[in-house]
């Protein structure tokens, strides 16, 4: 059950889009397309910090267990509830809720550190 969900994610394409003005495109004034990006050297920086908050990500959560680390990829990646969770890996939803709570716990404290507001 484990695997196909892990299947399930891999079929699914995440793409991430911004939406850029182009209502003043076809003036006269060479105004358009490049000034919906006031400042690419920011943008370029949001792009890094993105991809270095994914790899924290990733590393965080190769270090939960299998178990939770499932829970944890379906439900806030996969969209699935609870309930889906527990009938697919065949435990009771309390478990899988308990999995998930100890994992948010465990990325907290590996990704923000101990210094981190208690919930």
């Amino acid at each position: 059950a484990r695997n196909a969900a892990f299947d399930q994610l891999r079929k699914r394409k995440i793409a991430i889009f911004s939406e850029i003005d182009t209502s003043n495109a076809d003036t006269d004034s060479g105004d358009g397309f490049g000034d919906s990006i006031a400042d690419e050297s920011m943008l370029a920086d949001e792009i890094a910090h993105q991809a270095e908050l994914g790899k924290s990500l990733s590393h965080a959560l190769a270090t939960l267990p299998p178990a939770h680390r499932a829970v944890v990829i379906l439900h806030d990646f996969n969209e699935m509830t609870f309930e889906e969770i527990a009938e697919m890996s065949d435990v009771p939803m309390n478990t899988v809720k308990s999995q998930y709570r100890r994992s948010l716990i465990t990325l907290r404290k590996l990704l923000v550190g101990d210094d981190a507001p208690k919930p």
